[in-house]
């Protein structure tokens, strides 16, 4: 009887007894064991396998955030080839028409060269240039037209030249560099004035280099570049008057402060601009004698020649000529002699900028 475990149950139907012996007892509670084993490993698998559930779901949202930058670069890689490759075409095209214009003037020249021979010394390093010109007889006429198809005067309102031309420390890649033009201080949003009649030639918009820029093209090869500016408001293949607002000064791109960078280019050489920006009708002789690179004597016999063709001696002038003319040479020269000798408001002149 020992080896018996006796359970009485009472309930409402009367009371029962059980009789378990002790092999049984233990077989209910190894059982009993078992399944709590069980239901325990179970809970461990099931929080296992949570575990990995929530590290695969964390992994899956780091690579697509890893997409999602890797695409952003992608894009920005595109962004930037495609700008390349445009400044590329950009580049190819500038380079077969200078080499056209090269070409063209190279031939004008040696003409010209050829009629003015007699007279006129081949080379450009004398100092008696200005008697070489006979400005004595350049008229005043073709001295205004000069002034509006060669860049000159001040292209904005500046406190001063913070960066001049030629070799300097650059400011930002701390070593030493060719500067091409000269850095005019000025507040942004000062207002950007096309220094000669010209095309735009390129408009561009970068966040490094010169920033937002532009490019004009003026007669006989002369071109100048405005950069870092704020805002432009002309497109290019735009014509555009000498003092026309082209653009607005700013401090885009590579640039440590607000300013305009101004350059003045001859056949694709870059010139000293402060020389053309200092220059106006009453020193007009000056810059023959501060700039060395462009072949003046040329230049001006060339304007003088032409202020012929659209300014004949008046014992020779009908009153109808001009608007029976069909050549579209004359008419545009014709054209631009009105608006040469018709008054006009002066340009920026250097004594009001300071």
């Amino acid at each position: 009887m020992k080896d018996i475990l006796h359970i009485t149950v009472s309930g409402t139907n009367g009371t029962r007894h059980l009789a378990l012996s002790v092999r049984r007892r233990n077989l209910l509670a190894a059982a009993a064991g078992a399944f709590l084993l069980l239901m325990l490993g179970l809970f461990a698998y099931i929080q296992f396998l949570q575990y990995r559930a929530d590290q695969a779901g964390q992994l899956l949202a780091e690579n697509r955030q890893a997409l999602a930058t890797l695409q952003a670069n992608l894009n920005t890689a595109q962004n930037a080839f495609s700008e390349v490759e445009q400044q590329r075409q950009l580049l190819e095209t500038a380079i077969a028409r200078k080499s056209e214009e090269l070409n063209a003037a190279s031939d004008r020249l040696d003409s010209l060269e050829d009629k003015l021979a007699a007279g006129t010394p081949a080379s450009l390093d004398s100092d008696d240039l200005a008697e070489r010109i006979d400005l004595a007889s350049v008229a005043m006429s073709s001295r205004e037209v000069t002034l509006n198809l060669i860049p000159n005067g001040h292209p904005l309102h500046y406190a001063y030249i913070s960066s001049g031309f030629g070799k300097r420390m650059h400011p930002i890649k701390g070593r030493v560099i060719e500067h091409a033009g000269i850095d005019l201080v000025a507040h942004q949003g000062t207002a950007v004035h096309a220094t000669a009649d010209g095309v735009v030639e390129m408009v561009s918009h970068r966040r490094s280099g010169y920033g937002n820029m532009i490019i004009l093209s003026h007669a006989f090869g002369f071109k100048s570049r405005y950069a870092h500016l704020k805002s432009i408001t002309v497109k290019r293949g735009t014509f555009v008057h000498k003092g026309d607002v082209i653009a607005y000064s700013g401090n885009t791109g590579t640039s440590t402060g607000p300013h305009l960078h101004y350059e003045v280019m001859y056949a694709g050489i870059p010139l000293n601009p402060k020389p053309f920006v200092d220059w106006q009708i009453g020193n007009y002789e000056e810059v023959f004698d501060s700039e060395k690179k462009v072949p003046w004597p040329s230049l001006i016999a060339t304007i003088e020649s032409l202020r012929t063709l659209w300014q004949p001696p008046l014992s020779q002038q009908a009153p109808t000529s001009v608007a029976k003319s069909n050549s579209p040479a004359i008419s545009i020269l014709t054209a631009t002699s009105k608006a040469a000798s018709a008054p006009s408001m002066p340009f920026v002149l250097a004594e009001t900028a300071r």
